[in-house]
């Protein structure tokens, strides 16, 4: 899953500037595991998953428990989470970094037809533990996405 090449890529990618620092990797998953977690991810209208938003701002499901992610799911944050890739991150960003294992404002989100997540900062300091939050890891999975339609593995970091 975060296999050598991934991570050397990784490290390898430059540091976009504008708007904000990030990074855009390509197939950050391989084939055959990005198709087990497209596979895993619920239908928009199954209930047993999905806590759901309604506002003028946004309308979208989420899901955060870990206790509902199926074993591929499951691996991928926990990776994600994880010490070794977190220390990855800090050699690239140059920062002490620790995850977020609640993952607060992360998990799994769905936008129905024709929604968009806009880059924003929900909070710069955790609600519930005392650290600030540096980066956002956004990953779009979908076999039937269009590259003209935007989206790939990001990594924003929030505190210019």
């Amino acid at each position: 899953m975060l296999n050598r090449d991934t991570i050397e890529r990784l490290l390898d990618t430059p540091i976009e500037k504008d708007p904000y620092d990030h990074l855009v990797i390509d197939d950050f998953f391989d084939e055959e595991y990005a198709d087990k977690l497209s596979a895993e991810f619920p239908a928009y209208d199954d209930p047993k998953y999905w806590y759901s938003y309604d506002s003028a701002i946004e309308v979208k499901r989420t899901c955060n428990s870990w206790d509902k992610f199926p074993p591929a799911t499951y691996r991928a944050f926990w990776a994600l989470c994880s010490e070794e890739f977190c220390s990855v991150l800090e050699k690239k960003f140059g920062m002490m970094l620790k995850a977020d294992y609640g993952l607060n404002g992360g998990g799994w989100h769905m936008h129905g037809k024709g929604g968009k997540l806009n880059m924003h900062k929900d909070y710069s300091t955790h609600p519930k533990i005392p650290y600030q939050r540096k980066y956002n890891i956004i990953i779009h999975l979908s076999k039937e996405w269009n590259p003209l339609w935007g989206g790939a593995f990001q990594i924003y970091f929030l505190d210019k």
